[in-house]
């Protein structure tokens, strides 16, 4: 699997990204003030992602887009357009926004939404690639269930003070409130499909922030 189409195709996701965030924002009547204030990111870090100059990790981008009150797929189009996905065909060919992956190696991880993510759906289907000997910094934890099924490589899964490993065809479910993050255990990037059920209404933002857990014990 090819984790980058080109760098074109990543900054043109990036600028999109800007552009949606900025035209919601406007829409919504509210300032970087206001959004930095209920997001904890600072506002010169917001206003690098509105101009397509500053790469954005998955979790402060839903967080981002509850307090917007838009769904995250909201973000890879023009225009807010529909509420709640009917029918939706993913192609991996260049052009498509969903076949860029977004460089985000400060978080330890690279992602491309493939389906879902509008403000009324129940679903949202990621690509999540690990690139080697790497992984997440910090224990999150938020609003909703999610699965992660193990394309390739080995990943292990530290959740709630347990720590998991999953090799390919492995998967794993968990509370999303429970605190946890993934770290890729192989010589090769690990890629996982992640699939996430919304929680709650979307005018109440999920919470995201740094969990300290100890590892306590190993399932394989």
């Amino acid at each position: 699997m090819e984790d980058l189409l080109s760098q074109e195709g990543v900054s043109g996701v990036a600028e999109q990204i800007g552009d949606s965030m900025r035209a919601a924002r406007k829409a919504a009547g509210r300032t970087l003030s206001d959004v930095a204030g209920e997001t904890g990111l600072s506002e010169s870090f917001l206003s690098k992602i509105e101009r397509g100059h500053a790469n954005c990790s998955l979790a402060n981008l839903i967080q981002i887009c509850a307090v917007l009150g838009i769904g995250m797929d909201n973000l890879f189009s023009k225009g807010l357009g529909a509420q709640r996905t009917n029918v939706s065909v993913h192609r991996a060919m260049p052009g498509n926004p969903g076949a860029v992956m977004l460089d985000v190696e400060s978080t330890g991880y690279k992602f491309r939404p493939l389906a879902g993510g509008k403000m009324r759906d129940d679903l949202e289907i990621i690509h999540l690639v690990f690139p080697s000997k790497s992984g997440m910094e910090t224990m999150v934890s938020h609003a909703g269930q999610e699965h992660c099924y193990v394309l390739s490589g080995s990943v292990e899964f530290l959740v709630d003070g347990s720590t998991h490993i999953l090799n390919a065809g492995d998967g794993i479910m968990i509370d999303s409130k429970l605190p946890h993050l993934a770290r890729n255990r192989g010589k090769d990037s690990a890629h996982v499909l992640m699939t996430v059920a919304m929680a709650g209404s979307k005018e109440s933002p999920p919470d995201w922030w740094s969990v300290v857990g100890p590892t306590t014990k190993t399932n394989r």
